[in-house]
């Protein structure tokens, strides 16, 4: 069989001597530089260097998840993070949950499984209503949820959604709608995960900058990404952290899958995100 052969774009030299003051390696500033980015201040703004991570306030009905969240811890109502059951899903879900609960949250954790089906149900919902839960706040999904938001507000229960997927003409009906993706969204980047939008959620939370959460947070906001979304600009920022930490740190979900052949052979951004995240 044959094959046609690679067609190699050859950079301009001078593109990539000048592109040597932004600190790139050389094969680096060759990839750039065959990418038309010649400009040492424009590669340091897309590979995200010294860029600061954005107030999460910019997300469009932030401030309204973060009043009805507080309202609830405040008066003790029983709250489920609806979640979902990949990678980015479950690391969205253990951001969240560990974020409310320092703060005193009565809070439980539902995650389907892929036999049960992705995104809410009317049958999960019911069952949540008459166990006495108040609030849901969904992860990583929700945003294509019009008939179970109705569903949510027949059966009494108080709905905030949190996604990174792309919304229908039509928004589901609930007390907060958070996602970058909506046509109405100012904020700067498009292209969090699920996990990216739980971890600036919990910095909407605490009232913080979201660089201060990024020991507690960002290696499961990392893992979510690497394993979700294009790795590059600010998600390649916050997805570095997270190549440091996954051998030495205590992260069960990144021990066990660091001890995976593929990851100990070729522990390559390809590796985690094609081959070892999707054994979760």
């Amino acid at each position: 069989m044959n094959y046609p052969a690679w067609q190699l774009k050859k950079a301009d030299p001078a593109a990539e001597t000048s592109l040597a003051g932004a600190g790139c390696g050389v094969l680096l500033r060759r990839v750039l530089a065959a990418r038309g980015c010649t400009d040492p201040a424009a590669a340091q703004a897309l590979l995200g260097q010294g860029e600061p991570l954005s107030d999460p306030f910019l997300l469009t009905d932030m401030d309204k998840a973060v009043v009805r969240i507080q309202e609830a811890i405040e008066n003790e109502e029983l709250m489920v993070i609806y979640g979902d059951y990949d990678v980015d899903g479950i690391s969205a879900t253990a951001i969240l949950y560990e974020c409310l609960t320092s703060q005193g949250a009565h809070v439980r954790c539902k995650l389907p499984t892929r036999g049960s089906g992705y995104g809410l149900t009317r049958a999960a919902l019911e069952s949540l209503a008459s166990k006495g839960f108040k609030l849901v706040v969904t992860v990583d999904n929700g945003i294509s949820a019009v008939e179970e938001a109705a569903c949510a507000k027949e059966l009494g229960l108080d709905l905030i959604i949190t996604d990174h997927h792309l919304p229908g003409d039509t928004l589901p009906d609930a007390i907060a709608v958070v996602d970058p993706k909506r046509s109405d969204d100012e904020s700067p980047f498009k292209d969090l995960c699920g996990a990216g939008v739980a971890f600036k959620l919990c910095a909407a939370l605490e009232g913080c900058d979201p660089a201060e959460l990024l020991e507690m947070y960002g290696e499961l906001a990392a893992l979510g990404t690497v394993a979700d979304v294009r790795w590059w600009g600010r998600t390649a920022r916050l997805s570095a952290r997270v190549c440091p930490f996954c051998r030495t740190r205590c992260v069960p979900a990144c021990t066990r899958f660091w001890r995976a052949p593929a990851a100990a052979a070729s522990p390559s951004r390809r590796t985690r995100s094609a081959t070892v995240w999707p054994r979760a």
